[in-house]
């Protein structure tokens, strides 16, 4: 997350922006104007508050951490459990 805030990261979004934009294609346009967007709003717009003040807040911290650790638990738990092979009607 830190790599996103930072302003190096302009130029990797450029690049792809750019990409996007020289493939002439319809989703490349719109790719393209997308990153366009983001570029423009990313470190003046709202977002940049909201992400913030998220990052200062140290129960928003203790939540998404417990969130993450839910999430690769359940993750672990579905790796662990075998999945049935079916072949053919039952």
């Amino acid at each position: 997350m830190e790599r996103w805030d930072s302003e190096s990261f302009d130029a990797v979004l450029s690049d792809f922006r750019r990409r996007f934009d020289s493939t002439k294609a319809e989703e490349g346009a719109i790719m393209a104007t997308t990153l366009a967007y983001v570029l423009a709003e990313r470190h003046r717009g709202r977002q940049a508050q909201i992400l913030a003040e998220f990052r200062a807040n140290e129960r928003f911290q203790r939540l998404f951490e417990q969130g993450r650790l839910e999430r690769d638990a359940a993750r672990a738990s579905n790796v662990a459990a075998p999945v049935p092979l079916i072949v053919g009607p039952q």
